[in-house]
């Protein structure tokens, strides 16, 4: 049979569902939605509340539509990096922020920001890390700067690439609730340089791995209570609900969640019982079998209850009506547990 934690990992793999995806990745385009992610992850925007952090992000450079040929992709603009014969990229979300350590009164340097919703955090088909993809990214992000290179290309133009990734699915155990930056670093082996750092820091990949509900970390929080569509806690980060649109979108969100959160409780909860009888678990069948319910279903409805109720903000009666059951259900699996302690 799963166990609880088992059983909310069924119910979070539902949240590939497409509707839900694409929804919450149009929540990318808004700048109150980015920049509490940018001023957890990115260096330049550390100690910055995230009001801040928004006024540094370029409106207008804000990007997520596709291109799908080549045809069209020289008729486009640069939203996603490529050329006649090369592959083109899709961003979930590609924009300009202003950089506050190397911009001044009369120059403006801009960091270049790629920021990706990844479900699978090991894909199958085909198989490659996320990091060599993100710093793929990175390159082309870097080359589409320069456009075609000539004898008189002036390299010092490049500015900074960044290229963010959330992942939410298949993660190991051992990654999940962990953010990682890959850098590009100087290394002296002979003797000291001096270069400037921002001479050649042009590169940075960030890969955000949820999934560790322990952690307390804000970039954590953020993330789950905005994949929760959780417009009220989100709004402790950074106040959004002055844009009517960006709320009537976060809702959106939150409906989807809940709904995709109940199947997916229905579902584990439903292939627990099945494991937990093809493996003939006897524990606490006896006294299980006049309510109907063994120990270990009993656990797992009770947990089932509790975090639909902490996710969607609900009253028991309220989740127990969308999971189908009743409060006796709920009184018979409590006094189950309570015979067997």
């Amino acid at each position: 049979m799963l166990d609880p934690i088992e059983i909310t990992m069924e119910a979070v793999k539902t949240f590939s569902d497409p509707h839900y995806d694409n929804s919450a990745k149009s929540l990318f385009l808004y700048p109150e939605i980015l920049a509490p992610i940018l001023a957890n992850v990115v260096p330049e925007y550390q100690g910055m509340r995230a009001e801040q952090v928004m006024e540094y992000i370029i409106k207008s450079s804000i990007r997520g539509d596709g291109v799908d040929s080549a045809s069209a992709l020289v008729a486009a603009q640069q939203t996603e990096p490529g050329s006649l014969g090369e592959k083109v990229i899709r961003y979930d979300s590609h924009f300009l922020a202003k950089n506050p350590r190397l911009s001044t009164k009369n120059m403006r340097i801009y960091l270049h920001i790629d920021l990706e919703m990844q479900n699978d955090y090991k894909p199958h088909a085909p198989a490659y890390p996320i990091v060599t993809r993100g710093v793929y990214y990175a390159a082309r992000d870097l080359d589409s700067q320069l456009g075609v290179l000539t004898e008189r290309t002036d390299y010092s133009s490049l500015q900074k690439v960044y290229s963010i990734w959330i992942c939410r699915e298949n993660i190991p155990p051992e990654l999940r609730g962990t953010v990682t930056s890959y850098v590009i670093e100087k290394f002296d082996r002979h003797g000291v340089s001096n270069e400037p750092k921002h001479e050649y820091d042009l590169l940075s990949v960030v890969l955000i791995r949820l999934g560790d509900d322990t952690k307390k970390e804000p970039i954590f929080q953020y993330l789950n209570d905005f994949f929760a569509g959780d417009i009220d806690d989100m709004c402790k980060y950074i106040n959004m609900k002055k844009n009517k649109e960006l709320v009537k979108g976060v809702k959106q969100v939150m409906t989807l969640s809940q709904s995709i959160f109940s199947r997916g409780i229905q579902e584990g909860l439903a292939e627990g019982e099945a494991k937990g009888r093809a493996k003939g678990i006897a524990e606490g069948e006896a006294k299980g079998r006049a309510k109907g319910i063994t120990e270990g279903e009993a656990k797992n409805f009770i947990f089932s209850v509790k975090t639909l109720m902490k996710n969607t903000n609900k009253s028991k009666e309220e989740v127990l009506a969308m999971l189908g059951k009743t409060n006796q259900d709920y009184i018979n699996a409590l006094q189950v547990l309570s015979d067997n302690n």
